[in-house]
């Protein structure tokens, strides 16, 4: 999500060619923004945008906007 400037806390220079997916799992605390709906993977990803649609109405976005 950051790109290339945060590095990642483990080497990848002899895994240019393999999945490192469970390697990303292993990481992924230490990883910044770890925690936002973009960086998350499916199936983790699928199931919390889910939940949003309920969340972000026309109506609750019009309360907000007054808030703000």
């Amino acid at each position: 999500m950051t790109g290339p400037f945060p590095g990642f806390p483990v080497a990848l220079d002899d895994r240019a060619a393999d999945d490192i997916t469970d390697l990303i799992a292993a990481q992924r605390d230490k990883l910044p923004f770890n925690d936002h709906l973009p960086a998350f993977d499916p199936p983790v990803h699928t199931a919390h945008r889910a939940l949003l649609p309920r969340m972000i109405t026309p109506k609750r976005l019009k309360e907000n906007e007054e808030f703000v």
